[in-house]
């Protein structure tokens, strides 16, 4: 279950940033400084805001009691946010993006003029401070040392190179990059410039334009910020996740105050398959944020899928006394029980999960108990609990009939599974639900030998609306030798991107034509390629090469996986 941090009201601003009380010692110090209001009373001069909060942010990175959340980490939660504006008036609209990011205290102002130049003033907790200078850049940089003397330079002493940095990441897309480039143009030793610029480029799909913009920059002085910053949107443009987790783990050590970015890495590492380093790094967000039931949600899983079946109990354990009324950490228990092959176990987790609510997964929670009860032997005691599902999935007009007829199929009563499918194909009105019926009927077929009614029935399917169904529509195809299957997908399965959709589609052709010899390898590349949760596909291809069984799979409650029944009978 995905859980949102709530923004909390602007109105917090008084608290955070004007009267607020001495932080709590069980709460982390952590620093925002967010976008000043421009009061010089000149439009033109709106870019002044962020050129401030930019080399105050950067100075005092290392100067405070506490880490410094970047601009970047600001901008990312205001996207998820929605914030407003950059040009919105009154308190600036990056502090409710603070306060969900995790600042416990927010360092905002306002940007004046003052003689021939500028003064920028700040308030934070009790404290008002300004600097004054003849140019923002120098403004911001006398700020930054009435806040710490251990404030470092200020990353431009040019006022046009940052004029055009805010322009380009701030303005029109139209205009973005021709600002950007200039701005580096101005000051080439503007390193947040060049990560802006390269971003940018990315954005318009020139992936050698964007390459040669990062090689650029890394001809200029950088620091470990930005350097990151630089190799993690290198490593994206090339795919190379590897790459992609190095980067981010530099940028977590170079950017401790954001929080996000542990996060994003244990994301990263699960999508990698480095489902150890992935329960790792849960596990070190768990302990910085023990409250949070998310994170022991994931860790759970992360755990369960690095094989560590008692840690992922653990941390599920910790889960549901987090959230005792809530029916996930008990089904998340039983996921995990049911892909260790304790089924028993699972049953009584899933049925606890239903217990505490009903309605969880419009009765799902019955159909994965069903499951379990099953593969622990106890047919009666199954055929039970999924009555009692489509019961209760029929209360609010949810569809059972391709469910119901994959568990007749499955559960050895196949011409009753068969007729029951059938039955769904020819009467359903709903044209997915007609085309997917049909499919699984050509798929049985072919698990039959009967090829003719498999393709009747592929036929029947009509157009393939689905890679599934795509697939399955090839797979109906004559018999054909392994090199005579392979020059098919070549002539028959076109376009753009396509090379992964032809090699499952030559897998499942091979398996359902009975040549396991020559899918082995075609398997070998789909695992290959798969992504790391795909976990059927693994399935697959530790039957053909009897390889030690991997986790079972967790049976879903609202769709219906066409190809389980190859998988039983490989």
């Amino acid at each position: 279950m995905f859980y949102r941090r709530t923004a909390a009201s602007v109105g917090l601003f008084a608290i955070l940033a004007g009267c607020q009380t001495k932080t709590e010692p069980s709460v982390p110090v952590r620093y925002a400084i967010v976008r000043f209001e421009n009061l010089t009373g000149d439009a033109a001069l709106e870019w002044t805001g962020r050129a401030a909060s930019e080399i105050l942010s950067r100075s005092l990175a290392k100067a405070l009691d506490g880490p410094v959340l970047t601009t970047g980490a600001l901008n990312r939660t205001a996207s998820a946010l929605g914030g407003r504006p950059s040009s919105a008036p009154g308190i600036s609209s990056e502090y409710e993006a603070a306060i969900a990011a995790g600042a416990s205290r927010i360092i905002g102002g306002y940007v004046s003029r003052f003689g021939g130049g500028y003064r920028i003033s700040s308030t934070e907790r009790d404290r008002s401070l300004s600097g004054t200078g003849i140019s923002v850049a120098e403004a911001a940089s006398n700020l930054a040392k009435q806040f710490s003397g251990s404030a470092s330079a200020p990353v431009t002493s040019s006022d046009e190179a940052l004029r055009l940095m805010v322009t380009g990441a701030e303005g029109p897309s139209e205009s973005s990059l021709p600002a950007l480039r200039a701005a580096v143009h101005a000051d080439p030793n503007l390193a947040p410039a060049w990560i802006l610029l390269a971003r940018a480029t990315m954005a318009t799909g020139d992936r050698s334009a964007a390459m040669a913009v990062i090689n650029e920059a890394r001809t200029h002085p950088m620091g470990s910020l930005d350097k990151a910053n630089l190799d993690l949107e290198a490593a994206t443009l090339g795919g190379d996740m590897r790459s992609k987790i190095a980067a981010l783990r530099e940028l977590s050590a170079a950017s401790p105050a954001d929080s996000d970015l542990p996060r994003m890495l244990a994301e990263t590492e699960t999508a990698a398959g480095d489902f150890e380093g992935a329960a790792r790094d849960w596990q070190k967000l768990a302990v910085a944020s023990p409250q949070n039931p998310e994170i022991w949600n994931q860790l759970g899983y992360a755990r369960a899928w690095s094989g560590n079946y008692n840690g992922a109990v653990a941390a599920l354990r910790e889960y549901a006394t987090l959230r005792p009324k809530d029916p996930n950490p008990a089904d998340s228990t039983g996921d995990v029980q049911f892909m260790f092959g304790k089924f028993a176990d699972a049953s009584a987790s899933y049925l606890k999960a239903n217990s505490i609510d009903p309605n969880a997964l419009n009765g799902g929670e019955l159909y994965k108990a069903a499951w379990a009860k099953f593969r622990a032997g106890d047919l009666p005691g199954a055929e039970k609990l999924f009555s009692d599902f489509r019961t209760l999935r029929a209360k609010s007009n949810g569809a059972t009939g391709l469910l119901a007829g994959d568990w007749l199929y499955r559960t050895g009563r196949t011409q009753e599974g068969i007729a029951a499918v059938r039955a769904e194909a020819q009467s359903a009105q709903a044209p997915a639900v007609r085309t997917a019926a049909f499919s699984q009927l050509a798929v049985w077929n072919l698990l039959a030998g009967d090829r003719a009614a498999a393709l009747k029935d592929a036929e029947a399917a009509g157009q393939p609306t689905s890679t599934a169904m795509l697939t399955i529509r090839f797979a109906v195809l004559p018999s054909a030798s392994a090199a005579e299957w392979q020059a098919r997908t070549q002539k028959m399965i076109n376009g753009a991107n396509v090379e992964a959709i032809r090699t499952l589609a030559l897998g499942y052709a091979l398996l359902l034509d009975g040549k396991r010899d020559e899918a082995r390898p075609v398997w070998a590349r789909i695992v290959a390629t798969a992504p790391a949760t795909d976990f059927f596909s693994r399935a697959v291809y530790a039957k053909l090469t009897g390889a030690p069984k991997p986790l079972e799979i967790v049976p879903d409650p609202n769709s219906v996986n066409q190809f389980a029944a190859l998988l039983d009978k490989l």
